[in-house]
């Protein structure tokens, strides 16, 4: 059965390239051995492009390694890479209003320790998918921290989305 093509952008969580690279963010299209013959790995800087062609995108705990500025610029990358129909989905914590607790929190403030990057809310992520040219659709709770944002370009003359939980 044929799928859609999907491209998972990440810093290379899933294998050491401590002693292969410079600490360049590099896009990452990984290959597991389930997936021998259906899928490459390409690398490159995705502050500067971004693999064309997927139905699918996936930022799986890229966003928060990141401040606003870089995060955005990440975000404008995959937003130009996509296709009208493309989705995003970025895997991530979603950080609740208020003081009410949340795992996220914590790694928020190593986060901002060790990369200068940080966790944000339903609203922060509205803000950002905006700037960058996209609109959330919706945010699914998992079992777990993290939650799954759903977003999609704006489409030509469309008014900006937010996000619908």
């Amino acid at each position: 059965m044929a799928s859609d093509p999907m491209v998972s952008i990440n810093l290379g969580n899933e294998v050491d390239l401590s002693k292969q690279h410079d600490g360049t963010p590099h896009v990452f299209v990984l290959h597991r051995p389930s997936l021998a013959g259906r899928c490459s790995a390409v690398t490159g800087d995705f502050f500067d492009a971004v693999p064309e062609g997927g139905d699918v995108y996936i930022l799986c705990a890229v966003v928060h390694d990141w401040d606003d500025g870089d995060a955005a610029a990440v975000l404008r990358r995959v937003a130009q890479a996509m296709s009208g129909e493309a989705r995003l989905l970025i895997v991530d914590n979603v950080i609740p209003e208020g003081s009410e607790a949340h795992a996220g929190k914590w790694i928020d403030l190593e986060m901002l320790l060790m990369t200068g990057g940080r966790e944000r809310t339903a609203a922060e992520f509205a803000a950002l998918t905006a700037a960058a040219g996209l609109r959330i659709e919706r945010i699914v709770p998992t079992a777990v921290s993290v939650s799954v944002i759903e977003a999609r370009r704006f489409r030509d003359g469309a008014a900006e989305g937010t996000a619908r939980p």
